[in-house]
């Protein structure tokens, strides 16, 4: 069973002002000087509008930038190559009008007449996951597995239409992710168990 952790992490600053207990008495020379009339707006009165400084902050990477494949996530020489397949979604019944890719990884070791192990994992492929599977079901550290790889429901795009992105260039989240992933609820397992498992079964003999 493949779980999904995430943390929370809340920082509260509290800031505080300290007053004395006697007023301030202004002299002469602390009288707040008034404003010359170029720094009052030009000929027309009018004023300058303020210039927005550049935001110089550097943006805090994510996990996925920092994160480090490890040497399972490399392949290795003598260590048989599994396969890797694309499926499409597109007429889900749990989750009407989403259309979505999945993928089945195959060992190299695998045997129709003997049940595989099943891992499912969200969010599509990531990590070189196939590479993995192929390194550790080849030392032994893991059981013959079939893997299904699935990305998040989506809206269908229009002929031509590009991809959706962010601001920032990258691309965008599938419209249905949170509905899928943060719903507290069956639906998804409903989803897995109902029309993506099925599916994948009437090929692969599963456990």
């Amino acid at each position: 069973m493949f779980a999904r952790y995430r943390f929370c992490v809340i920082a509260l600053l509290s800031s505080c002002i300290l007053l004395g207990d006697h007023p301030r008495v202004w002299s002469q020379e602390d009288q707040p000087k008034a404003k010359s009339a170029s720094s009052q707006g030009n000929k027309s009165g009018a004023s300058k509008p303020e210039q927005k400084k550049p935001d110089t902050k550097k943006k805090t990477p994510s996990p996925d930038d920092i994160y480090t494949l490890g040497p399972d996530s490399m392949k290795k020489a003598g260590v048989p190559e599994g396969t890797i397949t694309k499926y499409e979604w597109n007429n889900s019944k749990v989750y009407p009008g989403t259309v979505r890719d999945y993928w089945v990884y195959v060992p190299k070791q695998y045997d129709p007449k003997k049940p595989a192990s099943l891992f499912v994992c969200q969010d599509g492929q990531k990590y070189q996951a196939p590479i993995v599977f192929d390194n550790l079901i080849h030392s032994g550290e893991m059981p013959v597995t079939i893997g299904v790889f699935i990305k998040p429901g989506d809206a269908p795009r229009k002929p031509g239409e590009p991809p959706r992105k962010k601001p920032d260039g990258s691309p965008a989240s599938p419209k249905n992710r949170s509905v899928e992933y943060d719903t507290v609820s069956d639906v998804y397992s409903k989803f897995l168990l109902e029309e993506i498992l099925p599916e994948v079964t009437k090929t692969y003999n599963i456990s």
